[in-house]
């Protein structure tokens, strides 16, 4: 009955994520290879000798979907993909879609720019900032329980438990802090790129 113990329990279950975690990333690796492959092979048939502005929306769609695993409009497709390095702003495209908003002109081109909000240079400043506070502040109390560890440790495994779980949340926290930035900044390249043709 004693090896059922808190601390026990603790340990299975950390010793557990980690291998499930390590079989995750073996066959992560080992797929890699063959899935681009077949992307190329799809790239190739459809981009080759300029096919795909004349290729139905329905065909550039699922092919798009096939290779990324992420759907998106034709005529996004075909924007990016008749500008300079296409798979880098689609990709962009993607991080930044929370930003962006999809527009079409009086001639039926298609274009991109920020939604409503997000186009003032001073709500980017008073976002960069915010997201920084939020950021500094998560990950120092995400910082505490590692920094008081040696009292923690004399608190019993519920404490240490806790602890741990602050660090986690708090560390979370951040990076998702830092994340929604990085995004917003990505949309704001992406703009400046498509304008400028760069």
């Amino acid at each position: 009955m004693e090896y059922f113990t808190l601390e026990n329990i603790v340990k299975a279950v950390g010793l557990a994520i980690a291998i499930l975690t390590f079989l995750s990333k073996i066959k992560i690796f080992f797929s890699k290879k063959s899935a681009y492959r077949g992307d190329y092979n799809l790239a190739e048939k459809l981009l080759n000798g300029d096919k795909y502005p004349n290729v139905h929306d329905f065909v550039l769609e699922k092919w798009y979907l096939a290779i990324t695993g992420k759907s998106l409009d034709a005529s996004i497709i075909r924007f990016y993909l008749e500008q300079k390095n296409p798979s880098q702003k689609l990709r962009d495209f993607h991080k930044a879609l929370d930003y962006l908003v999809v527009k079409h002109d009086t001639k039926g081109r298609t274009y991109v720019r920020l939604k409503k909000p997000y186009e003032k240079e001073w709500i980017f400043q008073l976002s960069k900032w915010l997201n920084f506070i939020f950021y500094f502040c998560s990950a120092f109390i995400g910082t505490m329980p590692l920094i008081l560890m040696d009292k923690l440790v004399n608190q019993g495994m519920l404490v240490i438990t806790l602890g741990i779980f602050t660090v986690i949340i708090f560390y979370v926290l951040a990076f998702s802090f830092l994340e929604r930035f990085q995004k917003y900044k990505i949309a704001k390249q992406l703009i400046e790129r498509e304008i400028y043709g760069v």
